[in-house]
């Protein structure tokens, strides 16, 4: 008698919580990309992803560490980074093809937050590399206090300057709190700063790149300390951190501060 056999059926597995919510963002990050020069409030942006209001901004926040407005704005002053280095559009037609509606507020938030006018960003853009980044300024003291120190790597070939910027928010934008410039992957370490919580950010550039993706932070490799903040504290040790440099994803935000500005604060510094 042939004994009958039970057939065990594996279910399909169903993608995880993170899953569902890395996709419902990247959804909403592409319709943002594709709105740029329009008005797209919250509940818009929500519709896209196919969620509610207040369920995608809580989501979206958790994952990527701002809100979806933040984000957007950062995606529409990067589109007018680019526009004023590849195109001879005037400055109030770029600021209505980023989506702004009054130059003034355009002007005040993308010199708060790229590091300098946008006349003078485009000026910038004429320049040769060698103006922008000076090799011989890519030296950092290693005996000097410092909040923050560790070792920077990379997760594929890479020869260039890395960029380092500790910042109070969760994007690379404005005036990094400290930051250093260095030639190359290797040990870093971060001026001291007031106690807070802040956000490190790392942006490396291949020397084989042209002066202008310096100025638009484009085809980088980058890495983070993540979306929860590193906190510092007056009489608390400094905070080792090492760093993976890597290729930009989706749902990174964009690097606003033009790069060379960085370096001038560093070597200010």
């Amino acid at each position: 008698m042939q004994t009958e056999r039970a057939v065990t059926r594996q279910a399909p597995s169903r993608p995880s919580t993170r899953e569902l919510h890395q996709h419902v963002i990247e959804r909403a990050i592409l319709a943002m990309r594709q709105n740029i020069d329009r008005s797209f409030p919250l509940e818009r942006i929500a519709k896209s992803a196919m969620c509610s209001p207040f369920h995608f901004n809580r989501v979206f926040r958790q994952m990527l560490g701002v809100t979806p407005t933040h984000f957007l704005s950062a995606l529409r002053l990067q589109t007018a980074k680019k526009l004023l280095l590849t195109t001879s559009l005037s400055v109030i037609d770029v600021c209505f093809e980023a989506g702004y509606s009054s130059l003034g507020s355009f002007t005040t938030r993308f010199t708060q937050l790229v590091g300098v006018p946008p006349n003078r960003l485009r000026k910038l853009g004429g320049s040769c590399k060698d103006e922008l980044v000076d090799k011989r300024s890519l030296t950092q003291s290693n005996d000097s206090p410092a909040s923050v120190f560790g070792t920077v790597t990379s997760s594929q070939p890479f020869d260039g300057p890395v960029f380092i910027g500790l910042f109070k928010e969760a994007m690379p934008q404005g005036s990094p709190v400290s930051c250093t410039v260095a030639d190359g992957c290797g040990n870093f370490r971060l001026p001291e700063v007031d106690e807070g919580e802040y956000f490190l950010f790392a942006a490396g550039l291949p020397w084989s790149e042209p002066a202008v993706s310096y100025l638009m932070s484009e085809n980088i490799l980058r890495a983070s300390s993540g979306r929860t903040p590193l906190t510092i504290t007056a009489d608390g040790p400094s905070r080792r951190v090492d760093l993976v440099l890597r290729g930009e994803l989706i749902t990174d935000p964009p690097i606003l501060i033009a790069l060379p500005i960085l370096l001038n604060a560093a070597r200010g510094a």
